[in-house]
């Protein structure tokens, strides 16, 4: 008997430890790969219309979890209590659902801005997508997050602060109202902007589909020769569509990320007897603030142009594909 409590007791700190590494490679790679993504994007004009803007705000909301997430490691090696100050537990739990909301909804806004420059005609674009609406979103994305990590202590629905279950900080499961929060927050809370994601990104595909056959058709019967109506920077009108398809199948490539991190994480925490691997799918749910400062700086030339510079590194030439 003593035996077996004692292989448990081991098998758990290790466990601990794992986790504790995992959190502690997200951390460090999350915050310095995000902060420089801010650092190209403030250093570089370029990098700072409508579309970026978002991403900056993503970048911001990944870089302060990444920074919150000591404290989470702290939790995991705690063997029975949180041996801190109670506030500092309650105040990380705070910045994660904050940032976790904000991240998800900024990709969604991402998603709304790429369906109107793709789609729409360039004269209309800036009706639907300018500094203006860009600021009402981004304000009204950090309100609302901040609301809702605020809401379960304003209406008492379960307790924030440290999880004895599962060693973490951010709310208590032993609680009556978890399973209610729980739920509003895997089913309700990151679903609806993914389904708005979806929608947009499936509205894209339709649309260049489409302008795609209408092409096609044109030329079949047709046979058009004369070359594409030119900008004024000597840059086709075709370039352009292509870029911005560019940028947007990149950018797909970001919500598809945090859509694999995610998805494992909310079905552990609304299927019974999964309670087991939660720990690890909230590892692998945070992981999406460490991997898409890499993406950015594989995908897209500018910003991988701008980071080569920031350490020295010789660059070919390339075309900037952030447009809009």
């Amino acid at each position: 008997m003593t035996s077996n409590m004692s292989s448990s007791g081991s098998d758990a700190t290790t466990a601990a430890h794992i986790q504790a590494f995992l959190l502690s490679i997200i951390s460090i790679g999350g915050s310095l790969g995000n902060g420089i993504v801010l650092v190209a994007m403030s250093r570089t004009a370029k990098l700072r219309n409508c579309t970026n803007i978002f991403i900056g705000s993503l970048a911001v909301s990944d870089m302060i979890n990444c920074l919150t997430l000591p404290w989470n490691i702290v939790a995991v090696l705690s063997v029975d209590h949180w041996p801190l100050p109670s506030a500092i537990c309650l105040m990380s739990s705070l910045v994660l659902i904050t940032c976790t909301i904000a991240s998800v909804y900024s990709l969604a806004s991402v998603a709304y801005v790429r369906y109107i420059v793709v789609t729409k005609p360039s004269g209309k674009i800036d009706k639907f997508v300018n500094s203006k609406i860009t600021m009402i979103l981004i304000t009204s994305t950090w309100l609302m997050s901040l609301a809702t990590a605020l809401s379960p202590i304003v209406f008492e629905i379960v307790e924030l602060g440290f999880d004895s279950k599962y060693h973490i900080c951010l709310w208590d499961t032993n609680s009556p109202g978890h399973i209610v929060f729980s739920c509003i927050f895997a089913m309700v809370l990151i679903p609806v902007p993914l389904f708005s994601m979806t929608y947009y990104y499936l509205a894209i595909f339709l649309f260049i589909r489409k302008e795609a056959e209408k092409i096609n058709t044109q030329r079949s019967t047709l046979h058009l020769t004369t070359p594409p109506c030119q900008l004024q920077n000597g840059v086709s009108i075709s370039n352009v569509r292509k870029r911005n398809i560019d940028v947007t199948k990149n950018l797909f490539i970001v919500v598809l990320a945090f859509v694999i991190c995610s998805i494992p994480h909310s079905l552990a925490i609304i299927i019974p007897g999964t309670a087991a691997i939660i720990p690890y799918t909230a590892i692998i749910f945070n992981c999406s603030g460490c991997i898409n400062p890499l993406i950015y700086a594989r995908k897209f030339p500018e910003y991988r142009r701008v980071i080569s510079k920031m350490f020295g590194f010789k660059v070919n030439t390339v075309h900037d594909i952030s447009c809009s």
